[in-house]
């Protein structure tokens, strides 16, 4: 399940990017003291761990910024916070479903071998009377299903019905 989600956040990663990089390059722009490769490297990850939660808005944001830097800002918080995670959490959530389909397959198949292997070791005579679908007609099974339906406080006519679907 980890692996298949992981695979679905590698294709939606491009658009991950197509969001981020050009919040990093305005970030740099706007509140970079240094220009340089590095710096704008710098940018881009702290414009990821952004996402994280950790705004730092009193060491990011100085008093002398600009207007357009407090809008980019707000926007950064909407558009990476609200659009992204939640974005994010929504391709997890179906993959959860997904894996939830696959492991339920997975299990039907595996309860299909433990009955396949159980059955192997059966009798001859076992397997001959399963193939044909029922039991002799005096079957010593009979008194035991009344006592369980007498105990169990079931109705008559369920007891019948299963002594009739014996015979």
């Amino acid at each position: 399940m980890v692996w298949y989600t992981i695979e679905t956040f590698i294709r939606f990663s491009p658009i991950f990017i197509l969001f981020l990089l050009p919040f990093s390059v305005t970030f740099h722009v706007l509140l970079g003291d240094q220009p340089g490769f590095f710096n704008l490297m710098k940018r881009v990850l702290h414009t990821i761990v952004f996402l994280t939660g950790e705004f730092d808005y009193g060491d990011n944001i100085k008093d002398n910024s600009f207007a357009t830097t407090y809008f980019v800002f707000l926007l950064y918080l909407f558009v990476g916070t609200v659009f992204l995670m939640n974005l994010l959490i929504g391709l997890a959530v179906s993959d959860t479903n997904v894996a939830m389909e696959k492991a339920m397959k997975t299990r039907l198949g595996l309860e299909v071998d433990i009955i396949l292997h159980v059955e192997s070791y059966y009798p001859q005579f076992l397997h001959r009377v399963m193939a044909r679908g029922k039991m002799n007609k005096t079957s010593k099974l009979d008194h035991v299903w009344k006592r369980i339906f007498y105990w169990f406080g079931l109705p008559k006519d369920v007891a019948k019905q299963k002594q009739l679907s014996n015979e």
